[in-house]
Order: C-alpha cells, then structure tokens, then sequence
C-alpha cells in the first residue's frame, strides 16, 4: 500500500509540475535549440557556440540560491573568457522588471528574458535554479537541479572547457 500511495503521489506531482518523464532533457543529449536576443539586444544562437563551453542556468529574481550564485557565474565567466559562454534565462518576469534588476546587478554574460516560459518549457524545466552544462561539441554533460557550491559549480565548468 505505501508504495502504491508513494508511485501515485510522484505521479501526481509530475503532473502538477506540467514535466512529462520523458520529454526530461538528460546528459549525453544535445540541448533544445535556443536563438532569440539577450536582454542588451545582442543575438543569441546556441549552435553557434560549439567549440566553446556553455551553461545555460534557468533563475529567478525570488530565488536565493540563484541570486547568491549569480556573482561566481560572472567569476568563471570572466576567468574563462573565450571558452564559456554563460547564458542566464530568467522564468517568468517581465522584461521592465529585469532592466531595473540588472540595472543595480549589472552581469557580463547574457540574460535572456522567458517571461512566458516557453524556453522554460522546452528545456523541461521544473525546478529553480536548473542549470545545464554544455560541453565544446554541443552535448549536455550534466544537469543540476537546484543549488551548488563553489567546488561543484567550478568542476562541473572544468569539466565542459575545451
């Protein structure tokens, strides 16, 4: 009985969070298509990115662990100028909101805005923060859910360099 209740609920909570099992984006898969702008108005297409390291890190505003990890992203950018390319998609507030955010937490990586989550929904995102790590060859090589360290977020990065 308990696992029977344990499977409903997991079940359950998929649904509610709008994730099919198998539509979940996983290492060893090349990531969805992404070409749109950033917020500065630069063009912004994945594909041609290959040959450099990626992270894409979905994120909020509202989100603590988000905010606090924010400022090492733009460290391992700048330290890895050339061969990372960081790509920050905010879910789900408006683009006025983020100019006034950015505004006083000024990045030099892109923030792209996904203010109706369809970036959001292509990538599978269910949780805050979601960060993919993409390496040279355009190849996931390993997704995070939720918060990471220094150690995690720098060997993970190491990892993806070319």
């Amino acid at each position: 009985m308990r696992i029977w209740l344990s499977g409903a609920l997991f079940s359950l909570l998929l649904t509610l969070a709008g994730c099919d099992v198998n539509s979940i984006i996983k290492p060893g898969t090349p990531p969805p298509p992404l070409s749109t702008h950033n917020l500065q108005g630069a063009p912004m297409d994945l594909q041609k990115l290959q040959g450099k390291g990626v992270i894409i890190r979905f994120w909020q505003s509202t989100c603590l662990s988000c905010l606090k990890e924010m400022p090492l992203l733009e460290e391992l950018y700048k330290k890895h100028q050339g061969n990372l390319e960081v790509i920050a998609i905010n879910v789900g507030e408006p683009k006025s909101y983020l100019l006034g955010f950015l505004e006083a937490h000024p990045y030099s990586y892109s923030i792209i805005e996904d203010e109706a989550r369809i970036i959001t929904k292509r990538y599978g995102v269910v949780a805050i923060p979601t960060t993919f790590f993409i390496n040279p060859q355009g190849v996931i090589t390993d997704v995070l859910y939720g918060e990471s360290d220094r150690l995690g977020l720098e060997k993970r990065t190491h990892n993806i360099l070319p």
